[in-house]
């Protein structure tokens, strides 16, 4: 079971331990600014359109909030993510399915991910593993890679959201355990237009799987 941090308080001592600068109210902004790009969308726009402009706007919000405290962009492998000062933690965005944001349920990925997650769920899952003081070798660019998932109600009104530490991903990409959620309280969100995609809404590397 994964250790979970749901009121005000360990919410944000959990934030604080991620990083300088990272807060509720940074997230909750980002999340709002991602909505208000989905909704300058319009039938009129390829389906895909809605799910990747908003997943584009909440990177660069993400980036435009956090590097001023020190966090630095990082696109390695067309894995977006924001980097902490320390370089210890990395943060990306994802879509969630409907049990985001709810303590009582399950939270996975919507979408399939790529190699990139996987690449970065097996580098959590080591540094997971190091119960000892990190050695030489062991300390060289290790990085916890977290994700803000979010998924819209369905009236539109309202996103729910965490910022979870994945743990194991399925054969197929799903991300489907984590190792600690951290769940945010829902944000309320104009719902000037409603549009519903089918999009993939992050750019990460495929998995390639070799043929038997």
């Amino acid at each position: 079971m994964p250790k979970l941090k749901t009121k005000p308080y360990e919410v944000s001592n959990a934030l604080v331990a991620l990083g300088r600068g990272l807060t509720v109210e940074i997230l909750e902004e980002v999340i709002k600014r991602g909505e208000i790009a989905r909704d300058s969308c319009t039938k009129n726009d390829p389906p895909s359109t809605p799910g990747l402009v908003a997943w584009s706007a909440s990177v660069r919000s993400l980036r435009d909030l956090l590097i001023p405290h020190g966090w630095e962009r990082n696109d390695d492998q067309n894995f977006s993510t924001v980097v902490s000062p320390d370089k210890d933690v990395a943060i990306a965005i994802a879509t969630g399915n409907e049990g985001t944001g709810d303590e009582t349920r399950e939270s996975n990925t919507k979408y399939a991910r790529g190699a990139a997650t996987q690449a970065a769920i097996e580098e959590n899952r080591f540094l997971n593993s190091l119960f000892a003081p990190q050695s030489e070798e062991t300390s060289k660019i290790r990085r916890a890679t977290w994700v803000l998932l979010k998924r819209r109600a369905r009236n539109g009104d309202t996103v729910y959201a965490e910022l979870s530490l994945p743990a194991k991903m399925t054969k197929d990409g799903f991300v489907e355990s984590w190792d600690t959620r951290i769940i945010l309280e829902p944000i309320l969100i104009d719902p000037s237009v409603i549009l519903e995609d089918d999009s993939t809404e992050e750019i990460d590397v495929p998995v390639i799987r070799k043929a038997n």
